[in-house]
């Protein structure tokens, strides 16, 4: 196991090897409903696709844009927004999945086992209970978040999204393009924009 430094606590990644007997241990040893990390402070676990292309991070040119952008005066738009993103190279994005904890460590194994069979995207994380506990307004709820390469990409997110499905996931799931989280925009935010642009139903309820 290995640590960085996340959002709002450590977080842990973890480094298959690729084998799944060995997948299979990390999960059932690293369950995100594990009162252990409440004792350790940790917020995520994450797995990578292994074969995946690294999203673009955060970068000066996004900051420099965003920043004189808004020293402009115009208004604040999704367009504006994805201009930034294109010219700054930062189209990675994720699905947003929230799951009760009743259910949680279920769910996460099968999105974890696709993420690193490549049959999902980029990456994914599950917050742990920890997380659950200090972030959500429902304690009751973990987020999963489903990694994109490229949020423009639509048959890719929506491909994503299908697979997601046919795992079992329920409910309404909703795509965040990871340029909104980098420029401190999350809902509600001051500009009256939606930090979603896509948003999957099925006929199913969420437990």
């Amino acid at each position: 196991m290995a640590s960085s430094s996340g959002f709002d606590g450590i977080e842990a990644s973890f480094t298959c090897s690729g084998k799944s007997h060995s997948l299979d241990e990390e999960l059932r040893t690293h369950k995100p409903s594990d009162p252990t990390w409440n004792k350790i402070g940790a917020c995520w676990v994450f797995y990578a696709n292994p074969f995946a292309v690294k999203p673009v991070e955060v970068n000066d040119l996004a900051i420099q844009l965003w920043l004189d952008f808004l020293s402009s005066k115009e208004k604040v738009t999704v367009d504006c927004v994805k201009e930034i993103a294109v010219a700054s190279g930062v189209i990675g994005g994720k699905w947003l999945i929230f799951v009760h904890k009743s259910t949680i460590d279920e769910v996460w194994a099968k999105i974890a086992k696709a993420t690193v069979e490549r049959k999902l995207g980029t990456a994914s994380k599950v917050a742990t209970v920890h997380a659950a506990k200090i972030q959500n307004k429902n304690p009751n709820l973990h987020v999963i978040c489903v990694f994109t390469e490229n949020w423009t990409d639509k048959d890719d997110v929506m491909r994503v999204e299908k697979e997601l499905r046919s795992l079992g996931v329920t409910g309404v799931i909703r795509y965040k393009p990871d340029i909104y989280t980098h420029l401190n925009l999350y809902h509600g935010n001051k500009y009256g924009i939606k930090t979603t642009i896509y948003e999957s139903k099925d006929k199913k309820q969420s437990k």
